[in-house]
């Protein structure tokens, strides 16, 4: 095997060699783009989503009364991240089928806390729609 100076050198050599490995590499660039553009920053629309909340969660948690934009704006883009991977996560477990719930707890299977975090949120969801409904049973009555 010959070694070359300049990674471009082998880049070039590369190519002519092998046409067959060229387009698997080209392939493996495409995938690799594409992996990029979905991990990378979330798209400008997706820009102050969450920072509200996020901003009455910081100084819940002990932070400033009004943090940094700075600093807000970096965690909007950790959350932002963190959902993104979850629901590619979840995708790539449902494969053909529609992300369901169940694909989510299958991700959090490893980290009981998150597990039963869902599992709770999900109860009381249930909970609530019950108490509508008896609610509204109730009202249409009197």
């Amino acid at each position: 095997m010959t070694r070359y100076s300049s990674r471009r050198d082998t880049r070039t050599k590369f190519t002519y060699m092998s046409p067959i490995l060229l387009v698997k590499v080209n392939t493996f660039k495409k995938i690799g783009v594409m992996a990029d553009k979905q991990r990378g920053r979330p798209p400008k629309g997706n820009k102050g989503l969450f920072t509200k909340d996020l901003r009455l969660l910081m100084y819940g948690f002990g932070d400033e009364p009004d943090p940094a934009p700075d600093t807000v704006n970096v965690m909007e883009e950790l959350v932002n991240d963190y959902i993104t991977e979850m629901c590619l996560k979840a995708s790539k477990v449902a494969k053909d089928r529609k992300v369901t719930v169940d694909d989510f707890k299958f991700i959090l299977r490893n980290d009981p806390k998150k597990l039963a975090r869902v599992e709770e949120l999900l109860f009381m969801e249930k909970d609530i729609k019950t108490a509508r409904k008896t609610f509204d049973v109730n009202e249409i009555e009197n």
